[in-house]
């Protein structure tokens, strides 16, 4: 089938709190065209893949960033506060790849470890993260107030924005596809091994999911990954 192999996680999916954050910094956005899944709204996807035990399940939020839905931090900041521990944001793509928001607890045993990236993943599957929130930062922050971490994360994507991330340049004629044949509870089934598609027809596909890094006992050591099912095709 063209992607990972290895087992999946049962994820936790904690509930919301969400926090309202300061606006970003303004830009200029071109017109664009939604194709595909309208996924601005968060979706809730979960699959099984039965031999991993108790790692089986796996399961995270979706969405899908436009310009229409204000200043990507915001959107960002919002959902990452508000959605809980696992959570995929689909921004946009340039030359460099398709980009994404992407959050996640290292593992299952902890409610409060909450890491999130910016990530490119290019059109050949490789992958680079820019950290937003990491562990150390979690750490540092364990006994802040909720006000403290928004302005922690929103400084961040300040920062990716003003260097690394090209957000005014994200364009947004991409399609999104979900797993297929969920039912009304987001289970996928059966579970084809991704959650999330983009492509541009002709040009190129990538797939991204959860899955499992590790076990220790009874815990699930997890992360986002991205892959491209194949090789780019030139136009």
């Amino acid at each position: 089938m063209g992607g990972p192999t290895r087992a999946y996680p049962r994820v936790s999916h904690f509930p919301p709190r969400r926090l309202p954050l300061a606006a970003f910094a303004s830009w200029t956005l071109l017109a664009f065209t939604l194709t595909g899944e309208d996924a601005r709204a968060s979706t809730f996807i979960r699959g099984d893949d039965p031999p991993q035990g108790s790692c089986s399940r796996v399961s995270a939020d979706f969405s899908r960033w436009t310009p229409a839905a204000g200043p990507a931090a915001r959107f960002i900041a919002d959902a990452f506060t508000g959605k809980g521990s696992d959570l995929w944001i689909g921004l946009g793509y340039t030359d460099a790849g398709f980009w994404s928001a992407e959050a996640h607890a290292p593992n299952d045993a902890c409610d409060a470890c909450t890491m999130l990236d910016i990530v490119v993943t290019g059109f050949d599957g490789k992958r680079r993260a820019l950290p937003v929130i990491t562990s150390a930062d979690r750490s540092r922050l364990e006994a802040s107030s909720p006000e403290e971490l928004k302005s922690f994360t929103l400084a961040s994507l300040w920062r990716l924005a003003a260097k690394d991330w090209p957000v005014a340049n994200l364009q947004q004629d991409y399609q999104l596809r979900y797993a297929p044949n969920r039912d009304a509870d987001g289970l996928s089934d059966p579970y084809p091994g991704w959650m999330v598609e983009t492509s541009v027809s002709t040009k190129w596909q990538l797939r991204f999911a959860l899955r499992v890094e590790s076990h220790m006992m009874c815990w699930c050591m997890f992360g986002w990954r991205g892959w491209a099912p194949a090789a780019p095709r030139r136009p």
